[in-house]
């Protein structure tokens, strides 16, 4: 097991070599990376859940809830989702571009939000959900920068 010194690193962190083949083990994977990826990667899940028993009328949402999925519609729902799973994908795989998507996704997110409260109005129903949504985002692309910033992604 190789480990090198990286200067730009904080202290009392290695940065280790991938192994052969170029994947990371998964022992050197840190938690919140493993957190990170298995939270998005069971998203797409429920959201897909919900937007099938939404827009097929089979449950009945609050009407805020409802004007959302109609605003933004399914198709750039679904590809929201692919774009946030993706990133989660390489973030799991300790890639740099992983920075990148989710900096893409959090930008995407934001913009649609600011849209949907301009032509529709603020959906205050959703608002913890929202603000919830944003926070985990946030932290995911903070977090996937600052892996690239101490060098861990590649």
């Amino acid at each position: 097991m190789n480990s090198e010194h990286n200067a730009y690193a904080p202290p009392l962190t290695d940065v280790h070599d991938a192994a052969p083949g170029g994947e990371m083990e998964s022992g050197r994977r840190p938690l919140l990376v493993w957190l990170i990826a298995v939270l998005y990667w069971l998203s797409p899940v429920g959201t897909s859940l919900r937007i099938m028993l939404t827009v097929g009328s089979y449950i009945q949402e609050h009407p805020g809830i409802r004007v959302q999925f109609d605003t933004l519609g399914v198709v750039q729902a679904v590809l929201m989702q692919l774009l946030n799973v993706t990133a989660a994908v390489g973030l799991f795989r300790m890639r740099r571009w992983s920075a990148y998507l989710f900096t893409a996704a959090l930008v995407w997110s934001l913009s649609n939000w600011t849209w949907q409260s301009i032509s529709v109005g603020l959906p205050v129903t959703n608002l913890d959900a929202a603000i919830f949504g944003f926070s985990t985002a946030t932290a995911a692309c903070g977090y996937a920068w600052y892996l690239l910033r101490i060098g861990r992604l590649r």
